[in-house]
């Protein structure tokens, strides 16, 4: 498949997202996807507040209709819906078609963090009498407390957990809340930074016992009693103050629970299969193949039904610990589906994010008969005793029932959207804002901090500018994107080097000082509707797009 194949099937909600066939539940129901205008309920999750101002709206939207501002803020702030003028650089050209009355503040959270969310959890009225923990993983990041496969409740001490902590320890505990101090928890052996690692833990009702690539790590004796947690099961997450929290960053595959402690030379062949076979079904109580490769839901291959749901989409098409990237070279001709040792896995990132969920703050009824163009909402508001800008960039179509302009201008809006690398950046007193492809510092710790030319931000180091973390291959478009707004350069400020919408204002601008009619449209625009250019005698490529 080539790129132009791929960008065929890309989703309104993304800018890229995997292309396999969806399977069915282990029920034999087909999964269904969610609309590209539906949002499920999000289980509870760790939520940050991020200080400043921060904004969305419709990337596009038709003139006649609503743009829909979606605000964070912290501070008071006015607003006013714009269309931006001929002087790139001198607002007072702009055309000021709405004002606001002054808002108060009104902070809207935001929850980042990938996992699955498994609802059908081991009944915790049930003790267990031995268990098996299973996974292959591949860390991007160590130093942090991350889930691997939970059921466990910390205050209750209550359930199973294997966990990733410190410099890469693997850890464990198991617990019932029916005993005081009736829980045990340990550490096992440590794990290093993208390779992958089979890992067992297993108990016996007796012995714990850990083993990593196979072998034998060591043991410990425990003969408490195991009850799971009546908190949901957590793939790459876990459970903390009645939410998902301690996100892992890296790569899952083929995580299992079983009911019996399996033998060594079960776990040997386990290691062997490299994550290409199911385990043999005696005592599975739940299997997650990830065999969907695109999707919000994941099939379970045992009998109990426990599917679950991917929250913030993790990625897919990563391939397990069977498969050799090296062997697939650049641009030849591969098809996933035909390697048979590609295997499956899940990419799951701490800091992922596509859709913030807020709430309609302000919203404003286009009149049919503005002008096709640029516009903004600008927000003006005072932070620390600075009187600061903050701009939602968005693209106004022309109304359907207006005539056609000779002229159609594409905006390069997939590019505006590839370099967004930190949505939530500190607002910044500067003009103009020098934005570069590794974004600005984050108002708060924890937030995204992606694109196209940075990596997640995890092990970041903000002085050195180093990011180590996962690649980044998919967008949400129902996030703030201050990389789009009209003071941006990417130089400084005595060069004055646009990249984005503010280098292609220039031929806007040229266009309509030279009395040349033009309507504008963005990217996905034109993606969706590629009839649309009928009856435009020129269609101008203005920018580089994605």
């Amino acid at each position: 498949m080539d790129r132009r194949d791929f960008l065929k099937q890309t989703p309104p909600a993304l800018a890229a997202v995997s292309f396999l066939k969806t399977p069915s539940t282990a029920s034999g129901a087909p999964f269904r996807a969610p609309a590209a205008n539906e949002t499920l309920a999000l289980p509870p999750h760790r939520a940050l507040k991020v200080p400043g101002i921060h904004a969305y709206a419709e990337r596009s939207v038709a003139a006649g209709n609503e743009v829909h501002f979606r605000v964070s803020s912290s501070v008071p702030y006015e607003l006013s819906v714009c269309r931006l003028g001929t002087s790139v650089d001198n607002p007072e050209s702009d055309q000021v078609l709405h004002v606001f009355p002054k808002a108060g503040p009104e902070i809207q959270e935001i929850h980042p963090g990938s996992y699955v969310y498994i609802e059908n959890g081991l009944p915790s009225e049930k003790p267990l009498r031995e268990i098996t923990l299973e996974c292959w993983l591949r860390p991007w990041k160590l130093g942090v407390d991350q889930g691997l496969i939970t059921q466990y409740e910390p205050l209750s001490a209550s359930g199973f957990g294997l966990y990733l902590v410190g410099r890469g320890w693997l850890k464990f505990r198991l617990g019932n809340s029916e005993e005081s101090f009736g829980y045990w928890e340990g550490l096992g052996p440590l794990l290093t930074e993208r390779q992958w690692h089979h890992v067992a833990l297993t108990w016996d009702g007796k012995t714990i016992s850990f083993y990593l690539g196979g072998k034998f790590k060591g043991s410990w004796a425990w003969k408490g009693k195991l009850r799971p947690a009546p908190v949901p099961l957590r793939l790459a997450a876990s459970e903390k103050e009645g939410k998902a929290d301690d996100f892992f960053d890296g790569d899952l595959c083929m995580p299992a629970i079983y009911d019996r402690a399996l033998s060594p030379a079960e776990i040997q062949d386990r290691f062997k299969s490299q994550g290409l076979d199911l385990p043999k079904p005696r005592g599975v109580l739940g299997c997650w193949p990830f065999q969907e490769e695109i999707g919000e839901k994941i099939a379970d291959a045992s009998n109990y039904q426990r599917d679950g749901r991917i929250i913030n989409r993790g990625t897919w098409m990563v391939g397990g610990p069977s498969f050799n990237s090296d062997a697939v070279l650049r641009h030849s001709e591969y098809d996933p589906e035909e390697d048979s040792t590609r295997g499956h896995a899940v990419r799951f990132a701490s800091d992922d994010l596509f859709d913030c969920r807020w709430n309609v703050t302000k919203k404003y009824l286009l009149p049919k008969d503005v002008k096709s163009g640029i516009y903004v909402g600008r927000f003006h508001f005072e932070d620390n005793g600075n009187s600061l800008q903050y701009h939602v960039t968005f693209i106004v179509r022309k109304a359907p029932s207006r005539p056609k302009a000779p002229i159609l201008v594409l905006c390069s809006t997939n590019t505006w959207h590839a370099y967004s690398a930190t949505p939530f950046a500190a607002n910044t007193p500067n003009h103009p804002v020098i934005f570069g492809t590794q974004g600005l510092p984050n108002a708060t710790p924890g937030s995204p901090s992606y694109s196209c030319y940075r990596n997640h931000n995890v092990n970041a180091n903000e002085r050195s500018g180093s990011y180590q973390g996962q690649p980044a291959y998919e967008f949400g478009m129902r996030m703030p994107w201050p990389v789009a707004g009209p003071n941006v350069i990417f130089s400084s400020p005595e060069h004055s080097y646009s990249h984005l919408m503010r280098g292609e204002r220039f031929t806007h601008s040229w266009l309509e000082l030279a009395g040349y009619d033009y309507d504008v449209v963005a990217d996905y625009d034109l993606h969706r509707d590629p009839e649309m250019l009928k009856n435009y005698k020129v269609l101008i490529i203005n920018g580089h797009s994605e």
